[in-house]
């Protein structure tokens, strides 16, 4: 029987896995870090707790180097747009966005150290509701609102490998946060573009 590898609904495979991720990371792991924080590590390397187990150990470097934990020290709570389960919605509105001139403008690094607030703003707000609603909350949903898109935007190179380089940081320091990404007033010729920076 296929279970889905969260809490609650683990294969003996995948439980002996947790428990070894969880030894090979006792010098880390902290009382905050609880089975849904470790399974979201172990999920995104399919149960291979070697792999999961290096890329937690790189994300924790990469915190340190970029300060993570020091980006949103004037955090406030804030009204959210929410799913009915409860879960922040962030809306992006990418077709007014200039990803040009933010390139042209700021080094990469800060844009990128940006984001990451951003992102640890949404992992704060997961940490709110959870409180707040009484469950677990472990993942946000993201709208893209591509109205006013052109193909400018990503047909110069800078630009997609910036989106590039904000993919990759997403996917290894944020595994398995994201539940779901919403495109709305896409013009017509976005499946051509989206075709452009789909392979990042």
């Amino acid at each position: 029987m296929t279970t889905t590898g969260r809490v609650g609904d683990l294969s003996e495979e995948q439980l002996n896995a947790l428990d070894s991720f969880r030894s090979s990371m006792e010098d880390i792991l902290r009382p905050e870090h609880d089975d849904y924080f470790c399974l979201r590590w172990l999920r995104a390397r399919k149960f291979n707790t070697t792999d999961a187990v290096q890329m937690l150990r790189t994300s924790l470097q990469w915190r340190k180097q970029v300060g993570a934990e020091s980006l949103i020290d004037d955090y406030e709570p804030h009204e959210l747009d929410m799913t009915k389960e409860g879960c922040p919605v962030w809306i992006i509105p990418f077709g007014h966005m200039d990803i040009k001139r933010h390139v042209l403008l700021c080094e990469k690094s800060e844009f990128i150290k940006y984001v990451v607030k951003l992102m640890e703003i949404s992992e704060q707000d997961m940490k709110d509701q959870t409180e707040e609603l009484g469950k677990k909350i472990e993942t946000h949903s993201i709208i893209f609102d591509m109205d006013n898109f052109t193909m400018k935007q990503v047909a110069w190179k800078p630009a997609v490998d910036m989106m590039t380089q904000l993919v990759k940081v997403f996917e290894d320091n944020y595994p398995e946060r994201l539940k779901k990404t919403y495109i709305i007033n896409a013009p017509a010729f976005f499946p051509m573009a989206y075709a452009m920076i789909k392979p990042f």
